[in-house]
């Protein structure tokens, strides 16, 4: 007996179909697709990517002032 796969969209090929059409309609339509295939784990990247309470441990290193670029 055969199964028969699904393959899930991957989230480069969503992202890449989003920056192809300049459409919101059409945006809006690849989202709705996404969401109907159920890519959850899409959606949380996203909301990760975009919500500013996520760091993900980056932290800003303070840059070195060098006195000799100061004497010139």
């Amino acid at each position: 007996m055969r199964g028969r796969f699904h393959i899930r969209t991957q989230p480069q090929d969503i992202i890449a179909k989003l920056e192809a059409d300049n459409s919101r309609l059409a945006k809006e339509a690849i989202l709705a697709e996404a969401m109907d295939e159920k890519l959850n784990e899409f959606f949380e990247g996203v909301r990760m990517c975009l919500d500013k309470l996520y760091t993900f441990g980056v932290q800003q290193v303070p840059t070195r002032s060098d006195e000799s670029q100061d004497k010139v």
